[in-house]
């Protein structure tokens, strides 16, 4: 069953990034930082579309949240928060090559929005997808999509991502790749969801 997330959600929502094994800068992130600067304002922003999957004893299989309105203004993390900007610095400081993902993903957040800003349709943008890790391959992901798509229709939709898997996955649901941008061994795909024929086989 999928039912519009809440602010009661944010704990397991959370739970399930980890065991989903999430990868990037948001896999890197502390539980705390994940619930307080990500999550959180996700599903309290009115303009944030954020759908939960779950199963008959209410436990949450599967999490989407959707941007509306992603050609107004530029997403970001609150980088003004020290705490975020300090377990930042550390990260850079554990792991140097992580400097080249921020780097490319502050780059391709810039480009996709100098693009997106001049066209005169809004543009929605799918901020995070995930789905646990033991019931991956059941066609939740697709149900979120798909639900999304219906919800969203007539609404032009960008996704970006770094993995491969997920690009192809999306391409399913009728997304084409209009961007990719690569630094340092560090490749990020812009989709854009153009409708038309579809192929969730």
């Amino acid at each position: 069953m999928i039912r519009k997330a809440n602010y009661s959600d944010v704990e397991k929502i959370t739970e399930l990034h980890f065991l989903s094994q999430v990868s990037g800068i948001l896999g890197k992130l502390t539980s705390r930082s994940l619930k307080v600067y990500f999550y959180s304002p996700l599903i309290a922003d009115q303009t944030i579309l954020s759908t939960v999957e779950i199963d008959e004893n209410e436990e949450i299989r599967g999490f989407l949240a959707l941007r509306q309105y992603a050609n107004r203004e530029p997403f970001s993390l609150p980088y003004k928060n020290l705490i975020l900007v300090k377990e930042l610095l550390f990260l850079i400081i554990k792991s140097p090559q992580s400097i080249f993902l921020m780097l490319n993903i502050l780059k391709t957040e810039r480009r996709v929005f100098q693009k997106i800003k001049k066209l005169p349709n809004d543009f929605a943008e799918i901020q995070i997808l995930i789905v646990r890790k033991n019931v991956q391959g059941n066609g939740i992901g697709s149900e979120l999509i798909e639900r999304l798509i219906k919800e969203t229709k007539g609404t032009k939709i960008i996704v970006k991502t770094q993995s491969i898997k997920a690009a192809e996955f999306y391409k399913k649901h009728g997304f084409v790749e209009s961007m990719k941008s690569n630094v340092a061994n560090t490749t990020i795909f812009v989709l854009e969801y153009r409708g038309g024929t579809r192929n969730v086989n």
